[in-house]
């Protein structure tokens, strides 16, 4: 009897331990992908209100340098008046010191302090491609690191043929 006592303490033991050891990995785990559940779903978040904030007023030089003024847009607005006054030969010099510059700052705003931000807009009508890249540093691109997130919108547009493909990029 006490060899059978034994032998099943033995195998309860063994299954306890199984479950306890499996259950530890799991959770440790767990943490790892709920942070990056988390920090995917921030994105989204960021980019989300980001595109529906509006910009009380902002402004751009036109060819001239004439100063125009845009009140009670939002963020998504002003991409896509971006995108077309680039497409109608204004120099994204004239649009960085109002509207670019608003969109950054509300980004800035928007994005948590300890971590770092690109936004990269691109419009593609047929073979002619239109980029604006705005970050918190001189991030581009093709200088991303490797461990970040991304949440991505694409859309067509009614006052451009094409597509608007907004991605908005997040990391520590």
């Amino acid at each position: 009897m006490a060899i059978y006592d034994a032998i099943l303490f033995f195998v309860i033991i063994s299954i306890a331990s199984t479950v306890i050891f499996t259950q530890s990995s799991y959770i440790a785990g767990g943490a790892e992908d709920l942070e990056r559940h988390n920090m995917i779903e921030y994105t989204h978040s960021v980019k989300d209100v980001l595109l529906k904030s509006t910009i009380k007023t902002t402004w751009y030089e036109d060819s001239d340098g004439n100063r125009t003024n845009l009140t009670d847009n939002t963020i998504y607005d002003l991409i896509v008046e971006e995108f077309y006054l680039l497409n109608n030969g204004i120099k994204q010099e004239n649009l960085t010191g109002g509207m670019e510059n608003s969109i950054n700052t509300t980004l800035r705003n928007l994005v948590e302090t300890e971590r770092h931000y690109l936004l990269y807009c691109t419009h593609i009508d047929g073979g002619s491609k239109l980029t604006i890249s705005l970050s918190d540093g001189n991030y581009t691109i093709e200088n991303l690191p490797l461990e970040k997130y991304s949440s991505n919108w694409k859309s067509n547009i009614d006052v451009l043929p094409g597509e608007v493909d907004i991605t908005l990029f997040i990391w520590r």
